[in-house]
């Protein structure tokens, strides 16, 4: 049985799966490659290995985020339920946009619509967000 998740198969052992016995209050190192595909999901990723002798197993949780160097823009444009049905259709100027990171909720950018009802957010790191209405 690997010590790896079979759901990761680009997250590999490097180093030999058997290690000598440790001493107590020793230590050994165990090195494990990440080599994931170019059009990996940009999330969180989680689990446990497995870390066992004859007599006694431990896990041992793990968290990797896929992450990547690309940039780009996001444009929002803010509508009520007024602005949306009136004549000519205005937007709702000076609203505050808040761009939150969808898996750790922090903000990453926030900024307040223009005379348009716009709100331009430049080079964003590609990823998921959350753009949370507030009504």
């Amino acid at each position: 049985m690997s010590p790896l998740p079979s759901t990761l198969p680009w997250m590999t052992l490097s180093s030999p799966a058997t290690i000598p016995s440790i001493a107590p209050g020793a230590k050994a190192t165990v090195t494990i490659a990440l080599n994931p595909p170019s059009d990996l999901p940009l999330t969180l990723y989680q689990g446990s290995l497995a870390v066992a002798n004859n007599s006694t197993a431990v896990s041992v949780s793990f968290q990797f985020r896929a992450t990547s160097d690309g940039k780009g823009d996001l444009r929002v444009t803010a509508t009520d339920d007024y602005t949306y049905y009136v004549a000519g259709g205005p937007k709702v100027t000076n609203a505050t946009i808040t761009v939150r990171d969808a898996i750790t909720m922090a903000a990453i950018a926030q900024t307040n619509t223009d005379a348009n009802g716009i709100a331009y957010f430049g080079g964003l790191p590609e990823g998921p967000y959350v753009v949370p209405v507030v009504g």
